[in-house]
């Protein structure tokens, strides 16, 4: 009998043990289905922080020495040779000097990126190095007869040396109304190019540092052949094939690429990372995860085989604590007081809820986190395609003499280029993105003037402040001038219009092109019904997933043959507590 007790309360305490562990594992299930994104995005996110952490330690040190530059301009000693060497006694002179050169030597001890440190007086013929005092020679002419076609604000590459370039001019200037003294800062193309290589994380990868005003290049020692190809290619830019992830395909290789400025510098820094490198241990996980799993199943058949021989009282307040946690109650937390077996399972129970509540706080803010993604990605996907047409039509017009024609179009595209290259907030009040589809349908009815009409509606003022995500209409309204209106020589005509139907609100454009197939309509209907995350991405299943994304499932796009014979897109929009 007493076996028989022992043995309803062991299996008993192995169900709950069930209980517990089946959703742990649905959770750690969730978490593998999707972990592989999410360990991508934070490695790529890695990568992007490494960069701008050597880039703003690079830009702070250039700065930091930027500013010792300019403090020794205001050096007693300096300026008292440059101004009154004649007035000095050969020692005061040579001690002068000597204070000179520790202050510059100073300067070059605090940074590794100073290859040397010099200071030209062409007042008394001398040249102040980090090693010496000497007199000027050719070079130091060079570099004075130079200087003024410097920059005193970016780094200056002259006779394949970066320079940092400073003088008197704002403190002193001699008779023939030149500097008094010149302070030249020669930086280490080595200690910067070994900072690039420090980047270098994985194999293949490589950095690349180079000016935007002159022929100053640095690059990692290894792989400099790849950096010069990397380097050309960002440069011609129709070579490169990047999308929104800041993936470069080159040479049939696919790269992760950083790019960063340094504006005040006048630099640019490039970190390029093979993409097969960068998440080939990402297939680990799958065996970690199953590493896991049985390790868990296995501590909890070990913990289950141990409370086979615990006492009834401790049994059962843990027992009534899994039926609290059965119930939902998560935030159970019991207590004893027996230095025992007992007390180190009971601190395992607690650790395991503190556990399960992280899980699903993670859980949560990473959906949130992933929506969030896709809607930016979703938003980044649409650009201008009529750039080239239209500076074409504004040239003819301008040749022609339509000088007011000309300014209206010129208006209108400054207009519309204002608002696709402005800050690209999320999301705009509608009729503000109204009044860029009318700016863009304007610009293209001007341009099919003869061709092509336009019947634009007002948008009801009440809804004029409702918050919407950019470029749903233009797309959409470009889409019916390309593919409906474009090939017609006369008889065009495109309607957009705007109805309050119950609690939706319906955005609709409309063409008579005669191009519609009904194979066409039936593919772009079943492409807008899919619910597949991996179908190609178009024009409007973008928009009607960004639209689904902001206004729910019961909002999107819906299209059909319209009463002119073209393509009527009616955009709903669900209006929330209408």
């Amino acid at each position: 009998m007493r076996g028989a007790w022992r043995k309803s309360i062991f299996g008993r305490l192995m169900l709950m043990f069930i209980l517990i562990l089946v959703p742990l594992f649905i959770i750690g299930y969730s978490i593998y289905n999707w972990g592989i994104t999410t360990v991508k995005t934070e490695i790529t996110n890695s990568l992007s922080a490494q960069t701008d952490f050597y880039k703003t330690n690079l830009e702070k040190e250039l700065q930091r020495i930027r500013i010792l530059q300019y403090d020794i301009l205001n050096d007693a000693s300096l300026n008292e040779l440059a101004v009154a060497s004649l007035s000095l006694s050969d020692y005061d002179r040579d001690m002068n000097l000597n204070r000179v050169q520790q202050r510059i030597d100073a300067i070059k001890g605090s940074s590794r990126y100073i290859a040397e440190v010099k200071v030209v007086i062409p007042g008394i013929h001398k040249s102040i190095n980090t090693p010496s005092i000497l007199d000027m020679n050719e070079k130091d002419s060079d570099l004075v007869l130079q200087s003024p076609s410097m920059s005193i604000l970016k780094l200056n590459y002259v006779n394949q040396q970066i320079i940092l370039n400073s003088d008197s001019s704002n403190i002193g200037k001699t008779s023939d109304n030149t500097p008094l003294f010149y302070i030249f800062i020669l930086l280490s193309e080595t200690e910067i190019s070994k900072m690039l290589e420090e980047m270098q994380t994985y194999e293949g990868s490589g950095s690349i540092l180079f000016s935007t005003s002159n022929e100053l290049v640095i690059e990692s020692s290894s792989n400099k052949v790849l950096s010069q190809e990397m380097r050309s290619s960002l440069v011609r830019h129709q070579d490169v094939n990047f999308n929104i992830k800041n993936i470069l395909e080159l040479n049939k290789k696919q790269y992760y690429v950083n790019v960063t400025t340094m504006d005040q510098v006048g630099l640019t820094l490039v970190r390029y990372t093979p993409i097969a490198q960068v998440f080939q241990k990402i297939d680990h996980y799958r065996t970690l995860f199953w590493i896991f799993s049985c390790t868990t199943l296995i501590i909890i058949c070990i913990f289950s085989i141990s409370t086979y021989r615990f006492i009834h009282r401790p049994l059962s307040k843990l027992v009534k604590a899994f039926y609290r946690v059965e119930k939902g109650d998560i935030t159970v937390e019991i207590k004893h007081n027996h230095q025992d077996e007992f007390k180190h399972i009971y601190e395992r129970f607690n650790s395991m809820l503190s556990n399960l509540n992280s899980l699903i706080d993670q859980v949560y803010r990473q959906k949130i986190l992933l929506q969030h993604a896709e809607l930016k990605q979703l938003q980044t996907q649409i650009t201008p395609h009529f750039l080239y047409n239209s500076f074409f039509i504004l040239n003819r017009w301008i040749q022609r003499g339509y000088t007011e024609e000309a300014i209206t179009f010129s208006k209108q595209l400054g207009s519309y280029f204002q608002f696709v290259t402005r800050s690209a907030a999320e999301e705009i009040p509608l009729a503000r993105e109204v009044e860029h589809a009318r700016t863009y349908t304007d610009i293209q009815t001007m341009r099919f003037s003869n061709r092509i009409q336009s019947e634009f509606a007002e948008l009801p003022e009440k809804l004029g402040h409702m918050m919407v995500p950019r470029l749903l209409l233009q797309p959409i309204i470009e889409n019916a001038f390309a593919h409906g209106l474009e090939d017609m020589e006369v008889g065009g005509r495109l309607v957009v219009s705007f109805d309050l139907v119950e609690n939706e609100l319906h955005l609709s454009i409309e063409d008579n092109g005669k191009n519609l197939l009904d194979h066409d309509l039936e593919n772009m209907k079943r492409q807008l019904n899919c619910e597949d995350e991996h179908v190609e991405i178009t024009g409007l299943l973008n928009i009607h997933r960004r639209i689904r994304l902001k206004f729910g499932k019961m909002s999107g796009i819906e299209v059909c043959r319209g009463e002119l014979g073209g393509l009527k897109v009616t955009m709903r929009i669900e209006m929330m507590g209408a």
